[in-house]
């Protein structure tokens, strides 16, 4: 088996001196689309803060490609390929959504408009809205602007916490259509998401958190005959 995209060997990271994730170990390979599914407060959004620096890291090692980025600063992890898209505060309210996107593009390197216009024909809603700021759109659209402004520099990886939270149903399958077509394009996805109808017809590795520990991996297939999709209500 080739050495993974990520991975995660045995962490155990919190908030100063709260634990949350314990002893949590997982891999994402090149190419994957991976979700990580489990109810609320089961540690799901800490694990991808805690992947991009956002945690006070205990133990354990985290590895992107053949670099250890356990204690890397954030800025650094995105420039090494890694998108993150938060639940919460993911966009500049007061920008527009042009502004927004060009701030995904911080270091200015690249053919920025061009770059924008690849995320216009992504989110077309958003080509719609070039000077609007961000704090006058919709959830579904302030959504779409998170994703697109993480996808400008064009990571490798992108990592999504909880991308149907706030949204109706019939924008949450756009929402999901919409990601589907960056992993088809070839972007590894790994996406933490409450709502397991969401997204397990996109994956194709699941594992569970409960408690802030890793409970099930394995395919989607198998995932769909365990118990714990039973229990998450599959």
């Amino acid at each position: 088996m080739s050495d993974p995209l990520l991975s995660l060997s045995a962490i155990t990271a919190g908030y100063g001196d709260l634990y949350v994730l314990e002893d949590v170990s997982l891999r994402v390979d090149e190419g994957n689309f991976v979700a990580i599914v489990g109810p609320n407060g089961a540690g799901k959004s800490t694990l991808l803060r805690t992947i991009v620096g956002g945690t006070t890291l205990h133990d354990g090692t985290i590895r992107y490609g053949n670099d250890d980025i356990s204690r890397t600063p954030r800025h650094e992890i995105v420039d090494a390929g890694v998108g993150y898209v938060p639940q919460d505060d993911a966009v500049f309210p007061d920008l527009t959504v042009r502004e927004n996107l060009r701030m995904g593009c911080y270091s200015g390197d690249g053919d920025i408009d061009a770059r924008i216009g690849e995320i216009y024909d992504l989110f077309p809603r958003l080509e719609e809205r070039p000077d609007q700021a961000a704090k006058t759109l919709s959830g579904g659209e302030s959504r779409m602007l998170a994703i697109g402004r993480a996808l400008m520099p064009g990571p490798d990886l992108l990592l999504i916490d909880e991308p149907s939270t706030g949204l109706a149903p019939q924008i949450v399958d756009r929402m999901f259509e919409r990601i589907d077509e960056i992993h088809t394009e070839g972007t590894t996805v790994l996406l933490v998401e409450q709502d397991v109808s969401a997204v397990v017809d996109s994956s194709e590795r699941v594992y569970t958190l409960r408690n802030g520990e890793i409970g099930f991996e394995g395919s989607v297939e198998e995932f769909q005959a365990s118990d714990d999709a039973e229990s998450l209500g599959w």
